[in-house]
């Protein structure tokens, strides 16, 4: 009994040590010139779908919810935005490459019609990112027009 007491009282102690470990906020009062869609002029039902179910975690812009500032959460969330971001960053697009940016908004259809992203790990606590039917036809029609664009 006194080792178990002893394990539990140091899982307590680590989860209240761990909520001291700083986590930057991935949040800015402004939306670059190389924003994906201010730099392409998006329409405002495909900007809206965009910041509802994507720039959370591939923007400057992320909408953090209330849980996100308990740990280890937060450091999950931490994570996943860097990793979200590094994959594709719609606040940085317009410094990417003619080619990359032709790369991206072509995985950007693959990954919605394979039903990949919104992720689905991210979607158990944000229902509401969740890409409708018509949802996927606006944003994969408005890239495909944008990409032959280029």
């Amino acid at each position: 009994m006194k080792a178990k007491k002893k394990i539990i009282v140091a899982v307590v102690l680590i989860l209240i040590a761990i909520q001291f470990v700083p986590v930057k906020e991935n949040i800015s009062d402004i939306i670059p010139s190389t924003d994906m869609l201010k730099m392409l002029d998006a329409p405002e039902n495909v900007a809206t779908i965009f910041k509802e179910s994507c720039y959370n975690c591939h923007s400057n812009n992320t909408n953090y919810p209330w849980y996100s500032q308990i740990s280890p959460v937060s450091l999950f969330v931490d994570h996943h935005i860097a990793e979200g971001k590094d994959e594709l960053d719609f606040s940085d697009f317009g410094n990417y490459s003619t080619k990359r940016k032709s790369k991206k908004l072509r995985e950007i259809v693959e990954e919605i019609e394979d039903d990949k992203m919104p992720l689905t790990s991210y979607l158990v606590m944000h229902g509401e990112a969740k890409l409708s039917e018509e949802e996927k036809t606006i944003i994969i029609d408005w890239v495909t027009k944008v990409k032959s664009s280029l």
